[in-house]
Order: C-alpha cells, then sequence, then structure tokens
C-alpha cells in the first residue's frame, strides 16, 4: 500500500493567456501550510425514483466545480502572485528592490492553471485545475504568526487526470515572511490620529460568481466580478481623547486607512492603502477590570481607489 505523505506534496501555479486553457509550462512553486483544501464541489443529483427497495437510487453526476482555500505564511515575495489574481497584475518601477503597484478596478481579474502533485517516487499522482482566481484573501497585520488565508473558485478539474508533473523545474521564490513586530495601522504614518492599535484584520474579496455555459462543456465558462470590498476590524486601545477609534466609529468618520506589513529586516514591505474608510459604531464594553479596548469594524467606501503596494527583490509578476 502507498502512504501518502503531507510534506511530499507540491503546489503549481501559473497564470493563464486564454480562460481555462492550460499555458506552456512556466509555472511556480507556491508556499502552503496544513488546512490547504481545493476541489469540486459535490454536487450529484437525487434520483427520487421509485424503485421497489428500500434505499434511494444511486445519485447521477452533476456539473462540479472547484471551490477550496489555502493557508499559507505570509511570504512578501510569493504574495505578488496571489495579489495578481487578487486585482491584476501591477505596475513595477525600480531596478531592485522593486516596487510593484496593484490598484482595485473593475477590470477583468486574472485567471490561473493550479496543479497539486502527490510525489512520492513511483507512484506520483497529479490534480490540476484552470480557470482558477482569487475570490478573496486575507491576513492579520498584528497577528503573531504572519499568515494569508486566500480563497479560491476555478472553472474545471482536468479529467483524465495527468500523467506527469505539468512544470519538471518550477521557479521557486525564496521565503520573506512578514514580521508582526514591524507592522504598521496608521491614517498617516507618522502622525496616527487612530490611536494604538494592538489587532487588525483585513479581507478583501472580489465577488466572484461563475457562470456555466449553455456550450456542452463541464465546469464554468466564466466568472462575473461582482461587488468588491475592503473590509476588517480594529482593536484599539480605549482613550478619552477628542480625536479616537471610538469617537470616529460613533461620528462616521471617513479616514484614510494604511495598514503595512514588512520583513524582520524592513526591506521588503506590503502596504494596503485606503483612502477612504468607515467605522462601525461600537458599544461600550466593560470587559475587564485592567485595560479597557475598543473594537470597530471598518469597510472601504467609494472614493480614490485603494492601492496595495509591494516591494520586494522579485524583478516582475
Amino acid at each position: 500500500m502507498t502512504t501518502r505523505h503531507g510534506r511530499m506534496t507540491q503546489l503549481l501555479l501559473q497564470r493563464e493567456v486564454t480562460f481555462r486553457t492550460a499555458p506552456s509550462a512556466a509555472a511556480f512553486a507556491m508556499k502552503y501550510d496544513t488546512g490547504f483544501e481545493f476541489g469540486n464541489n459535490d454536487d450529484r443529483q437525487e434520483d427520487p425514483t421509485i424503485n421497489n427497495d428500500p434505499l434511494m437510487v444511486k445519485q447521477d453526476a452533476g456539473d462540479p466545480v472547484p471551490t477550496g482555500s489555502l493557508p499559507a505564511i505570509l511570504c512578501l515575495n510569493d504574495i505578488g502572485q496571489w495579489l495578481a489574481l487578487l486585482w491584476g497584475a501591477p505596475v513595477t518601477t525600480g531596478a531592485g528592490p522593486y516596487t510593484h503597484t496593484y490598484t482595485l478596478s473593475l477590470n477583468d481579474r486574472l485567471s490561473a492553471l493550479l496543479e497539486l502533485g502527490y510525489l512520492e517516487s513511483g507512484s506520483e499522482l497529479y490534480e490540476r485545475w484552470l480557470g482558477v482566481m482569487v475570490n478573496t484573501l486575507s491576513w492579520n497585520v498584528l497577528e503573531a504568526a504572519q499568515s494569508i488565508n486566500v480563497g479560491l473558485m476555478g472553472a474545471i478539474q482536468v479529467d483524465p487526470k495527468p500523467g506527469a508533473v505539468f512544470d519538471a523545474a518550477p521557479t521557486a521564490y525564496a521565503k520573506n515572511r512578514a514580521c508582526s513586530k514591524q507592522g504598521i495601522v496608521a491614517d498617516v504614518i507618522g502622525s496616527n490620529t487612530l490611536g494604538n492599535i494592538v489587532e487588525a484584520s483585513v479581507e478583501i474579496t472580489n465577488d466572484l460568481e461563475g457562470q456555466s455555459y449553455a456550450d456542452g462543456l463541464a465546469g464554468f465558462g466564466d466568472f462575473m466580478l461582482g461587488q468588491p470590498a475592503i473590509t476588517g476590524t480594529l482593536r484599539g486601545v480605549f482613550d478619552t481623547t477628542s480625536n479616537n477609534l471610538f469617537e470616529h466609529g460613533q461620528q462616521q468618520t471617513s479616514k484614510a486607512l494604511i495598514l503595512q506589513s514588512k520583513n524582520k529586516a524592513g526591506d521588503a514591505t506590503l502596504t494596503l492603502t485606503c483612502p477612504n474608510v468607515e467605522f462601525s459604531e461600537p458599544k461600550h464594553k466593560i470587559e475587564s477590570s485592567k485595560g479597557l479596548h475598543v473594537t470597530v469594524d471598518y469597510r472601504a467606501h467609494a472614493g480614490t481607489a485603494p492601492t496595495i503596494v509591494l516591494v520586494n527583490g522579485i524583478a516582475s509578476y
């Protein structure tokens, strides 16, 4: 019996030129963690036929489509690939370090080939999907273990299963992990009026909706972009000054919000800038006899387009 080991798996990613069409091999080996889950939704159909049997008839095949999620460390090299699928290819400047700027828009999102390989020698197995898109991306700037979670949706799983790896020599970026001690949360860096923030989460969504075309082909023929959103939660130390997080929520104040992650050396950064966010109105809560905190939800709203600026040593994405 062949025993499969999580350590002996590999995840390849490569952007497609044409949706649902495998590109020429030039893939990237992406970092991922335990908890990775991706595959077809169970879309089998019940058969209610009365059959003179105490048990129901076997289900019929439906039109399954792949979905799932990918947890990974917040690697400031790898994340450029996920951001390109989230918001589109960046505008890159510089000559090392390089500055990659991703801007939120209503442009069509990019798609990719994704392959999970089980690499035990002599019993290799490959699962490959086409038309894979990033629907959500989330992280917490001040979490001790800096990680991301990527919500994925795909058009179709390749069937029959591939007999060989998609790319035998993929590119693998060096680890460049963000450090929680380097996290910054502010409306203006260097002149912050949000107070002392101790937790800051963010979730970015594309609100994608798969479209099943009447073309005789399995899976989704396209994805429609829904209502993009940037939301999250801030938790700060409660204070009674005239300009604080609690008051911003009460007064429905619009503020800029900058969430910045850095590596330990400080020479690689990920900066999400939302020029306009609104805060939920908080309730008064006495949760401890010690120091008090205030927690508010936030949502980016219309105005100047948000950006994500990634600075690192990678020349292009």
